[in-house]
């Protein structure tokens, strides 16, 4: 059975399965830089949302032997748990206000991402694209992002340049940029562990940019004045290589690194080691000091 036979197959026994006392829906999931998962959803009649339960998965234990009946047990356990007991508030999402008060950016590849692009407010940043998003916690599913469509921007009367305005008013506050030596972030995630060899900082000069979460970090590139501090005590321009969307490494260029060389390098390790949805670029930038700058 292949793949696309095998999501008609699990829909139809879900649907057996689930029977009148919920809806299941199959659908796609447009992740970051056009990766597209399939994926489920059983929602019950007393909710207003359901997990997403992506199908990939289970189609590689299907390859492994496990049989239809088996998985469409083991995708409804994982609904159960994950299932939202009630209806989530959306009330912060008909007040213009409050969405100017809460709205976020980040940032993502142009070219990989076009098509989506479309469908989302954004504004063009060297081959970067900065979106917008709502960070919305509720007791029901915790912490969750929400990106703003072009849709509701336009229902809400919401133009890019407000939005624009908005999120670099709220993004380096709620998500301030944290910029620290690469030694220093290996002991971090370390977590305590022995790190015997570990390279002194003087021998490991590179630094990491992000945010306290970790998560949609390289957005510190957007922000004003991110890289003055660093640029100012190195006394130097900086390489600015995007190791992903998440968190971006900064080099002195007065250090042995050529731009021809980090470029090489950045290209290696998004087609080795960086998820592919988790890409933010190719390419290396300059931080030019003199001009407090981003530059490709």
């Amino acid at each position: 059975m292949n793949y696309n036979q095998f999501k008609d197959e699990i829909l139809i026994c879900l649907k057996e399965a689930v029977g009148v006392r919920g809806s299941v829906r199959l659908f796609t999931v447009h992740k970051n830089n056009g990766i597209t998962l399939w994926a489920v959803s059983v929602m019950d009649e007393d909710n207003n949302i359901a997990p997403s339960i992506y199908l990939e998965r289970y189609y590689q234990l299907y390859l492994k032997g496990r049989t239809v009946e088996e998985l469409t047990h083991l995708i409804l356990a994982e609904n159960f748990r994950k299932q939202i007991r009630r209806p989530i508030d959306t009330e912060i999402f008909q007040d213009p206000d409050a969405v100017c008060d809460r709205v976020l950016f980040r940032v993502i590849n142009y070219d990989m991402n076009e098509e989506f692009l479309k469908e989302v407010p954004y504004r063009r940043l060297l081959d970067l694209a900065i979106i917008y998003y709502l960070e919305v916690e509720d007791p029901a599913i915790g912490k969750a992002t929400v990106i703003l469509r072009s849709r509701e921007a336009q229902r809400l009367g919401l133009s890019e340049e407000t939005l624009f305005r908005s999120a670099l008013a709220n993004t380096p506050r709620v998500k301030p940029a944290r910029i620290e030596s690469m030694t220093s972030a290996l002991i971090s995630l370390a977590e305590g562990q022995c790190m015997a060899g570990l390279p002194a900082e003087e021998d490991l000069p590179m630094y990491i940019a992000g945010n306290d979460d970790r998560v949609f970090g390289a957005a510190v590139i957007a922000y004003p004045d991110s890289f003055r501090a660093l640029a100012d005590s190195l006394a130097s321009d900086l390489y600015i290589i995007p190791s992903s969307i998440h968190e971006l490494i900064l080099i002195a260029t007065t250090e042995r690194f050529g731009h021809e060389e980090l470029s090489e390098m950045v290209m290696e390790i998004n087609a080795t080691q960086v998820p592919p949805q988790e890409v933010l670029s190719n390419h290396v930038y300059t931080y030019v000091r003199g001009r407090n700058l981003v530059m490709m």
